[in-house]
């Protein structure tokens, strides 16, 4: 594979070679062509080329109208583009074209592609902190992130929190959660329970397993939250309907006690059943419990 030093680093020779290789199969130049659809909005530049590149016909001759649009989009340096096609090379495991068109783009002010230069294996500790930064301050929320965990790793929680909530202020639904978890636990920022509850619910609204879990236990157990079954329940399914393990194994355990919700072991092993699949210990134990087994029995038998 040649080096990235080695390769002309105008996008469109990038383009010509990959669309016109015989190695190229067609539905990479398929892919190839299919990148530019929605990136160009709100660019009147672009306008006149929106149309057709939302067609979905696949015709030869939409195909090779597309690929004409595409090597016009490298042409005039689209850092979009770039990016895109960057991304596309990098799943196809061609790495030094995919760096090319990242370290191009990254050069226009793109900052994912920034962080994607950031995070390559051959960079110093110092190198990617002071990638990241740039990635971050240009507005890549997936470089604000891996900057709030490296200072979390650093014990340095104010800049930890700082970075987090620039994610999560453009709706990042995991960014969300853990601004949650920092206002609830005072980490970085003033313990503000009523806070960390607005950031649980906006990553739950976002559908976000943990959060659905999180804010559904809170409103079963009545603690955090005013007590409300319903509600509790509603969100608790939300995310055992997501496969969270959590929602499901808690999900068992209060149709098991009956301490809030009718007892009823039908549902009980339904949920326990759901978590053990995904290796829960906890529910696995249960399932196998002698006492478990004769109360669903008897429920199975002689409930209507």
């Amino acid at each position: 594979m040649s080096s990235i030093s080695s390769l002309a680093t105008t996008p469109k020779t990038i383009l010509d070679s990959t669309i016109s290789s015989s190695e190229t199969s067609l539905e990479m130049k398929s892919v190839i062509a299919s990148i530019i659809d929605n990136i160009f909005e709100g660019n009147k530049e672009w306008e006149e080329y929106v149309a057709k590149l939302k067609l979905k016909d696949s015709s030869k001759e939409q195909f090779h109208e597309r690929i004409t649009h595409l090597k016009k989009a490298a042409e005039l340096n689209h850092k979009e583009a770039l990016y895109q096609l960057g991304s596309r090379l990098f799943r196809k495991k061609d790495f030094a074209k995919a760096y090319a068109c990242w370290e191009q783009a990254a050069k226009m002010g793109h900052a994912e592609s920034t962080y994607n230069i950031a995070i390559q294996k051959n960079k110093t500790l110092e190198e990617r902190k002071a990638l990241l930064q740039e990635a971050a301050d240009k507005g890549s929320t997936l470089a604000q992130r891996r900057l709030a965990e490296f200072y979390f790793k650093k014990e340095d929680f104010k800049n930890c929190f700082s970075y987090m909530k620039k994610a999560a202020d453009k709706g990042i639904d995991e960014a969300q959660f853990n601004i949650g978890v920092y206002y609830y636990a005072g980490i970085g920022v003033t313990k503000n329970e009523e806070k960390a509850i607005e950031h649980f619910k906006l990553a739950a609204d976002a559908r976000l397993a943990l959060a659905q879990y999180t804010i559904g236990q809170y409103y079963v157990e009545g603690d955090v939250l005013e007590k409300n079954i319903d509600k509790g329940l509603e969100y608790l399914q939300k995310a055992a309907d997501q496969n969270a393990i959590e929602a499901q194994r808690y999900l068992g355990y209060l149709y098991y006690t009956g301490e809030e919700v009718k007892q009823d072991f039908i549902q009980a092993e339904k949920y326990f059943k759901k978590a053990a699949a995904k290796d829960d210990e906890d529910a696995q134990k249960i399932l196998c419990h002698k006492k478990f087994q004769e109360k669903l029995l008897e429920q199975q038998l002689y409930d209507p």
